[in-house]
């Protein structure tokens, strides 16, 4: 049986890795080690950190259930899929409770920053439930050039999950999550090409494309192509479409 590294090892690999990916992709980046993934903001702003631990995945694993809404929209007449590709990984939340349900989850994001944070996050899930980090594979890499590797170097899934930011001038009734205030002060929203994604999407799904839309925004009508049908969630919904 392999011993786990020391904590000392552990830190030392740990800023090994973020000091190659400060030289590489962003000299600003900051995060400190310890049993959690914490993000440092040195710039002016009303958030000064942000952290990934434990708790945060025991409050996602407490959310998910058959009858939860992603779960739902996820199932096929009860069945599982052979496993899902989120082409839009972000911080991993619904890549994590995809996986928390027993389903294996490609994970995409082409952010080099957020992928490393969700990476050094996800090693941290694999030291105390080892099941769930194995379930999630993930690829840093722009999602449209993923699928066109899907049929040969992956196999084709029988669902595509993307989650593309909220527009900007939606209008919310509560304050925005500070997940989401992190992850658009490192992501465009116009890196995001909708339309074209969707279609790449559809071509590689065996079976259904799942979009995750804001609650009351019109119902997403992509390339003349309707939602097969809805699943309502609190403060959104999952549109999703049927092959």
């Amino acid at each position: 049986m392999k011993s786990r590294p020391s904590y000392q090892s552990s830190i030392i690999k740990f800023y090994q890795r973020l000091d190659t990916c400060k030289k590489i992709i962003s000299p600003t980046l900051n995060l400190q080690y310890d049993n959690r993934v914490k993000l440092l903001f040195s710039n002016p702003s009303s958030i000064k950190e942000f952290f990934l631990d434990e708790n945060r995945v025991d409050k996602l694993k407490k959310e998910i259930s058959k009858k939860s809404p992603l779960i739902r929209a996820i199932l096929s007449k009860n069945k599982r899929p052979n496993f899902v590709i989120d082409l839009t990984g972000g911080f991993g939340f619904d890549t994590i409770q995809i996986a928390c349900y027993g389903i294996n989850v490609i994970y995409v994001e082409k952010n080099p920053v957020v992928f490393f944070i969700f990476n050094e996050f996800l090693s941290r899930i694999g030291v105390y439930d080892i099941k769930l980090a194995t379930r999630i594979k993930t690829i840093n890499m722009d999602s449209i050039l993923f699928c066109d590797l899907v049929g040969t170097k992956f196999p084709y899934p029988d669902t595509v999950y993307i989650d593309p930011m909220f527009p900007e001038n939606y209008k919310r009734k509560a304050k925005e999550k500070k997940y989401m205030q992190v992850l658009k002060t490192l992501i465009k929203l116009d890196d995001q090409k909708e339309e074209e994604l969707f279609e790449r999407a559809y071509s590689i799904s065996n079976k259904k494309i799942i979009i995750k839309r804001p609650a009351k925004i019109t119902p997403s009508v992509i390339n003349a192509r309707y939602p097969t049908y809805k699943i309502k969630a609190r403060g959104h919904r999952f549109d999703v479409y049927v092959k």
